[in-house]
């Protein structure tokens, strides 16, 4: 990718340490001509995401991409996010599928298999999820269920660095390793909104235990998991 002033592309309002030249987004759209610039005023197309506002300064094309469940749709000529719009100006592309086109993946051995030690456990550290607040006191006082997030943390996990650190993920996928079950749910409900918490477990050799997406299925096989939506409750 090339600095430019003339088709250039700016990558603004992404999260902290987003690196543009590794955005799959970004990569997609250099492959077609465009290049890779600093100036969102004089950039003919500026991809951006929900955290901050520089992107209101473009004069080209805004590109928004939202990995969350919520979004910024009046300011955009074109959306990728989660949802099913079935519209030109928009591409489906849930968190989980932007975050395997986007990282290097923790790597294993084919067919290598993990024993687990322990029963599940709760990664979170946003209070804001009522249902998997709920869930999570509803299987712990049926068995103990390690928290290792700072959300009602009861167990201590000193591999578990901060969500932003580098080595997040990997460390992550290691941890689940260990545990039998992964209580995955998002922070909100969403038809097509799922993130990475199901595919890390997958990873890991965890069995995830999902809400979120209703239509989770449409991505993934029905029994790839364990489902509040199969199982008809929380309870």
């Amino acid at each position: 990718m090339t600095v430019s002033n003339g088709r250039g592309l700016a990558a603004v309002d992404f999260w902290k340490d987003h690196d543009p030249s590794a955005d799959p987004i970004v990569q997609a759209l250099c492959r077609r001509g465009l290049d890779l610039t600093h100036d969102v005023r004089r950039s003919s197309v500026t991809v951006a995401s929900l955290f901050g506002r520089e992107h209101f300064k473009s004069r080209g094309r805004v590109v928004v991409f939202s990995g969350e469940a919520y979004f910024r749709d009046r300011f955009a000529d074109f959306t990728i996010d989660c949802r099913f719009l079935g519209r030109s100006n928009h591409l489906r592309l849930p968190l989980w599928a932007y975050d395997a086109l986007g990282s290097s993946q923790p790597k294993g051995s084919p067919g290598e298999i993990f024993e687990p030690t322990r029963f599940c456990n709760f990664i979170y550290s946003n209070p804001r999820g009522a249902t998997r607040n709920t869930f999570f006191e509803k299987l712990h006082a049926k068995r103990p269920v390690d928290s290792l997030g700072s959300l009602m943390n009861n167990y201590v996990e000193p591999r578990l660095g901060k969500r932003r650190d580098a080595d997040w993920h990997s460390t992550k996928i290691a941890i689940l390793r260990n545990y039998r079950f992964t209580i995955a749910f998002e922070n909100s409900e969403l038809p097509g909104y799922t993130t990475e918490k199901m595919v890390d477990a997958w990873m890991a050799g965890s069995v995830p235990i999902y809400w979120g997406n209703p239509a989770y299925t449409i991505d993934f096989p029905p029994d790839s998991c364990l489902s509040v939506y199969a199982a008809g409750s929380l309870d």
